[in-house]
């Protein structure tokens, strides 16, 4: 329970500095992939390097360094607020992105051995990143990812033999239809029409009876309040309204 406060405390803070004017749900999304972002790549540069070193490989280790300097860049250009938050986390993965994409390339041309699942496990990465920034709202960004994917794809099918590749394909097709699950459900017609339960929440309860309470104290305010909600929410606010007066007379009888 402690951890579980401290995340939610380091969180907080981070929002606090990276967007102290606001902070809705989807900013809070991109806190919390960026502070994750962060820590895999505190990670997993260290142990690229050391992997490097140990195989010889001068390809590797460039890429690996000029990944670090320029990802260094960006933390320092995104802690200090030099860029907006969301460019930040967007060059970000547009950074993690080119990395991957030269790393399958390196593999498939300068490759020591035949290593195609360093490119398969690239690829899906890719696939997580456009994910990400697709569920963040980050539609340009997983649109460039997408795009720029397409080539590495074709790559990487055309250079290794015929039945791998179509064994691979299982891959792309099932992280293909996690894009468009996210799209999906991103999309505001996909929440219309929802059948709500028919017992309400504790805080619809306490909003009801604020409004109500607003309505007799103050009517012109509420009058006010109900005219500037959509028709969608006036309805589902007088019906659960009924609701409640149902259940209240119910439990009076």
């Amino acid at each position: 329970m402690k951890l579980k406060n401290d995340m939610v405390n380091l969180i907080v803070r981070v929002e606090h500095h990276l967007c102290p004017l606001y902070c809705g749900v989807v900013d809070r999304r991109r806190i919390i992939a960026f502070l994750l972002l962060t820590i895999s790549e505190l990670i997993i540069i260290p142990y690229h390097i050391m992997l490097f070193l140990v195989m010889k490989e001068s390809y590797g280790l460039s890429l690996c360094c000029l990944h670090t300097f320029v990802f260094c860049i960006l933390q320092f250009l995104i802690w200090k607020r030099k860029i907006a938050f969301v460019k930040g986390i967007s060059s970000l993965y547009f950074l993690m992105f080119a990395k991957l994409a030269l790393d399958s390339v390196f593999c498939i041309n300068f490759g020591l051995a035949d290593d195609n699942l360093s490119v398969v496990c690239n690829l899906f990465v890719v696939f997580i990143l456009a994910i990400t920034a697709l569920s963040q709202a980050l539609y340009k960004t997983c649109t460039i990812i997408t795009v720029g994917m397409i080539p590495i794809l074709l790559i990487y099918l055309f250079s290794i033999p015929l039945m791998p590749a179509l064994f691979s394909l299982k891959t792309v097709f099932l992280s293909f239809m996690m894009l468009v699950y996210v799209a999906v459900y991103n999309m505001s017609i996909v929440t219309k029409g929802l059948r709500q339960p028919k017992r309400m929440a504790r805080v619809e309860n306490k909003a009801l009876n604020m409004l109500a309470d607003l309505k007799d104290n103050e009517p012109e305010a509420a009058e006010s309040l109900m005219k500037r909600l959509t028709p969608d929410v006036r309805q589902k606010i007088i019906t659960h309204a009924s609701e409640h007066l149902f259940n209240l007379l119910a439990e009076l009888v």
